[in-house]
Parts: structure tokens; C-alpha cells; sequence
């Protein structure tokens, strides 16, 4: 409050005082009352808009069954596929160490297609495909070379002349003891 000649009596004053602080205080109130207003009012904007949005997703997405239902089959092909390996590789856990070095010892120009264990045999069947006879031959040398390698068994039939070099290894490995 300013600092001002007063020429009012003491209880004219105090009333004075006291209308002053009720007008600052009704001020502040509607102050108060207006930015909560406006808090509400935001609130409920956001409410709407994700309330209008959910509701649209969930309609474009009940438009959609036949997508939503290749796309669980597709899910559930690749999860069978998965117990498939998971499957193998419980079984065949003595070959897993291997599979990296086999993976690792194939050359840029030859390709894997198949790599397995047969049950009634303790080799690992290398298959696939070379795009020459010198890259088939990089790729026998460097099975032959793996540490673990006892033998190596090269059909013939990689060596025929054609197109397509399809091969196939067997790799038995030395007795771990």
C-alpha cells in the first residue's frame, strides 16, 4: 500500500484496510479459479484426443482381421521353426562349437545350404553350393585344416564340370578324450 496523509478516523481505517486486503484476496482467488479452470479444461482436451485416437486405432485395426491373422500365422510358422532349432541344438550339442568354425571356413564364393547331423552317424554333413572348382577347393582345404577335422569325405560328384558346383563334405571330428 502507498505510503499516503491519511486523514481518516482509526476505525474507518482498519475497515479500509481490511476491504483492501478482501479485494486482493478475491483477486487472487479468481486467479486461482481461472488457471485451474484452464487445467481442467487442457486435461480434458487430452483426454478427448486419446480417447478419439484409440477409438480410430481400434477400428482400423478391426478392419483389418485378415492382415492380423497372417500375420499370427506367420508369427506361429516362425516360432515352430525356432523349437525346430532349439530342438536340434539340444540334441546335437556337441557339434555346436563346430558349426562356427564350419560357418567361418566357408569362402566368399561359396554358399551353405545345409548343414546336419545324422542320427545313426557321429559326422556333420556339409552342403551347398561354390561358384568355381578353385573356391571348391579353397573351401575342402580349409574344412581339411580345421583342428578338430579327423577325416574328410569328398565325393566325386563336387568336382563334376557344370554351371553349379553343388558339394557335399562329411567331417568326422577327433575323439575328444
Amino acid at each position: 500500500m502507498k505510503e499516503a496523509i491519511n486523514l481518516l478516523p482509526p476505525e474507518a481505517r482498519k475497515k479500509r484496510v481490511v476491504r483492501v486486503y478482501v479485494r486482493h484476496a478475491d483477486y487472487l482467488v479468481l486467479r486461482v479459479t481461472i488457471g485451474l479452470g484452464l487445467l481442467w479444461l487442457a486435461l480434458g482436451l487430452a483426454y478427448g484426443v486419446a480417447w478419439n485416437e484409440s477409438r480410430l486405432l481400434s477400428s482400423q485395426l478391426a478392419g483389418r482381421p485378415d492382415e492380423a491373422m497372417g500375420l499370427e500365422q506367420e508369427v506361429g510358422e516362425v516360432n515352430e521353426r525356432l523349437s525346430v532349432i532349439h530342438q536340434w541344438v539340444e540334441e546335437h550339442a556337441a557339434w555346436t562349437p563346430q558349426v562356427r568354425d564350419v560357418v567361418s571356413a566357408v569362402p566368399d564364393e561359396a554358399g551353405l545350404e545345409l548343414l546336419a547331423v545324422p542320427p545313426d552317424r557321429e559326422v556333420l554333413v556339409v552342403e551347398g553350393v561354390a561358384s568355381s572348382r578353385a573356391a571348391l577347393l579353397s573351401l575342402e582345404e580349409a574344412l581339411s585344416g580345421l583342428p578338430w577335422v579327423k577325416s574328410l569325405e569328398a565325393p566325386l560328384q563336387n568336382f563334376a564340370a557344370g554351371p553349379r558346383r553343388e558339394f557335399s563334405f562329411l567331417l568326422t571330428r577327433e575323439d575328444e578324450s
